[in-house]
């Protein structure tokens, strides 16, 4: 589990709800990992620019993420192993080259208020980093509860999604939570009533049949507030959803309603590449 900081309220949090859900993901190692920049500072005697030393830059990042785990620690299962990780470069750089170097099965991030998500999250490059790694990414918001996953929400376009679906790491991510699972479909045209969604039998329904999951067809002009009304009902939820540049997530994180959503309410996101068999 690679946990992203970068020393504020939002990713201190994630990494809270990260060493949280490490203990029903049975993870055995989480790196705390920041990203930074050499900056050229003014030096007013010289009246010039130097560049920041690299070297100190580093060792007061692993300094500030050995106090972020002291903060925090104690909800972290004893036999976890916590690693420090200080990259030099712009997140999408040094992002693809923490994945390249190390064996990541999750990446957790904290939802920014300033931001919008798709920016911080995929922007600039880091995208194609995230898509590259083959392991899922945890967007958690600031007001997140610090509780394990009770619930999780699968997102998802039925008709689209049958022959795209992670199999390996969904499942994997199922039965270590092993948590009710409601699967929700959303369309904006009440007239609309697909067959999958009415219990048929369909690839996506025999992939989670172990899962015994309960289906949901729910109409709402808004894609992303007809999922998120639907999963604040219901107790510590999580959603899951694939991410397709031209789908459902797409639309998702490029929607104001979703900038809000995770910036200030209680739904973390999980974002499945839809690549990986």
């Amino acid at each position: 589990m690679l946990v992203l900081s970068n020393f504020t309220e939002a990713s201190e949090t994630a990494a809270k709800y990260a060493y949280v859900l490490a203990r029903k993901l049975n993870i055995s190692q989480v790196t705390l990992c920041h990203t930074y920049e050499s900056i050229l500072v003014a030096v007013s005697y010289a009246s010039a620019f130097v560049e920041e030393d690299p070297v100190i830059q580093n060792k007061e990042s692993l300094e500030q993420l050995g106090k972020l785990n002291e903060r925090i620690n104690d909800l972290l299962p004893a036999n976890v192993t916590v690693n420090y990780c200080a990259v030099n470069g712009r997140l999408p750089d040094a992002l693809a080259e923490v994945l390249n170097e190390r064996q990541v099965d999750i990446v957790v991030m904290g939802a920014p208020r300033s931001k919008g998500i798709l920016h911080t999250l995929f922007g600039d490059g880091s995208e194609r980093a995230a898509k590259e790694s083959h392991c899922p990414v945890l967007i958690v918001p600031t007001n997140a509860a610090i509780m394990p996953v009770e619930n999780i929400v699968f997102a998802c376009n039925l008709k689209e999604m049958a022959d795209t679906v992670p199999v390996r790491q969904l499942k994997l991510l199922l039965s270590q939570l092993n948590v009710p699972l409601s699967v929700v479909y959303i369309t904006r045209d009440s007239s609309e009533v697909p067959i999958e969604a009415s219990g048929n039998s369909s690839s996506i329904h025999a992939t989670l049949a172990d899962f015994n999951p309960q289906y949901h067809h729910i109409n709402n002009k808004s894609v992303v507030r007809g999922i998120t009304e639907f999963a604040i009902k219901l107790n510590h939820p999580l959603i899951v959803t694939i991410s397709k540049k031209h789908g459902p997530l797409y639309r998702f994180l490029h929607s104001s309603i979703t900038n809000n959503l995770v910036q200030n309410s209680t739904v973390p996101v999980m974002i499945f590449h839809d690549h990986d068999r």
